[in-house]
């Protein structure tokens, strides 16, 4: 072999080595697709435990990658934690081509405006997704983690195609920045897809209320879950939690989440009750979803909701009668009394109530 050919090789092996810990976990001969194919067979739901989701944030732009084909950058987030930040985005590949697409020669970098590079990763789920077949698209979701004076609006995501002819063994095909204007969070007057692994679930707020005492408002969220897709979904075990205008950051308690699966289709809603402090302003708050990856002992976000204003109770006069009906007929009732006692930081209420049967069937 002649002293230039073995000093290629010599450089080749030295790039592989150098790069072999930024280049993604994927496998080149995966086979995973994008797209479509269906068995025929009765699928079970979807979201298994310990498969993550991602929310639907705005496309921010998109680097073409060759013959037309190109990538999408898109659910770009960021959740603020005790030390640092958590960003999570995806990054849509549309192989327009009529050939595979291979990811594993392509990557993604992400920097600040001011130069400084992140290290990002791609997450689980995502990590055997390298094929991409003709025609089709395949999403790669990732997460990274940043100080906690980074801003959206300070990041840029570079594309790159792997080259050992270049210098540093890297092509950059295009960069897409976050503007200044770009906004994670859902109006009231909109909703947010949910892609839980198979299906999508359509996810809006349908109304707040709020009581309040001495010390503490206590606030309830209803979430309406709508199943869009053709398969049943099983809700993660999400956490909720209630942002104030100053950041403050509170639990919110989900009632009856515990398996839900909803069919396609079909919607449910999901009561999220929390307390927050009387002395917190009540102006600006959202509603935010997140997801903990046990595995990557980090919490991902998921969506943000602005919150509407808080409604009117539904009142229910005393001495007035109100028909209702179950399966064996149509019954009565009527307040009689409704007391709301003071108890150390919460509150007791205590209703009196008549129920009544006008008709043959028995009360059940």
């Amino acid at each position: 072999m002649s002293i230039n050919k073995q000093s290629t090789v010599v450089l080749l092996l030295a790039a592989v080595l150098t790069f072999g810990t930024a280049l993604p976990a994927i496998a080149a001969e995966s086979g995973s697709n994008s797209s479509s194919g269906s068995s025929g067979t009765t699928s079970p739901p979807s979201n298994p435990a310990g498969t993550l989701t991602t929310g639907s944030a705005p496309a921010l732009g998109q680097v073409e990658i060759q013959e037309g084909s190109f990538f999408e950058l898109k659910n770009v987030t960021m959740l603020t934690e005790q030390s640092g930040k958590t960003v999570a985005f995806t990054l849509g590949v549309h192989n327009v081509t009529n050939s595979d697409l291979l990811f594993i020669d392509y990557w993604v970098r992400m920097r600040t405006q001011s130069g400084n590079q992140i290290s990002v990763k791609v997450l689980p789920q995502d990590k055997d997704k390298n094929r991409i077949t003709p025609q089709s698209v395949q999403d790669i979701s990732f997460y990274a983690t940043v100080n906690e004076t980074t801003e959206l609006k300070d990041l840029v995501f570079e594309v790159i195609k792997w080259d050992f002819s270049q210098p540093n063994f890297e092509h950059k095909l295009g960069e897409v920045a976050v503007p200044e204007d770009y906004s994670i969070i859902t109006p009231v007057t909109e909703s947010h897809t949910i892609h839980m692994a198979g299906t999508q679930m359509k996810s809006s707020i349908k109304k707040v209320f709020m009581t309040k005492n001495e010390k503490n408002y206590s606030p309830t969220v209803v979430l309406n879950m709508e199943n869009v897709g053709n398969r049943t979904a099983v809700v993660p075990t999400y956490q909720f939690l209630l942002r104030t205008g100053e950041g403050y950051m509170y639990p919110l308690d989900a009632k009856s989440l515990k398996d839900l699966a909803i069919n396609p289709q079909a919607n449910k809603e999901i009561e999220l009750t929390g307390s927050v402090p009387i002395s917190v302003s009540t102006e600006g708050w959202q509603l935010v979803i997140i997801q903990n990856a046990a595995d990557l002992n980090l919490n991902l976000p998921i969506a943000y909701f602005q919150l509407p204003v808080v409604s009117e109770p539904d009142r229910v006069d005393t001495g007035t009668e109100y028909n209702f009906s179950n399966k064996a007929g149509t019954y009565t009732s009527k307040l009689n009394s409704f007391q709301r006692l003071p108890w150390e930081d919460q509150d007791i209420l205590t209703a009196n109530l008549t129920l009544l049967n006008k008709g043959f069937p028995f009360l059940t």
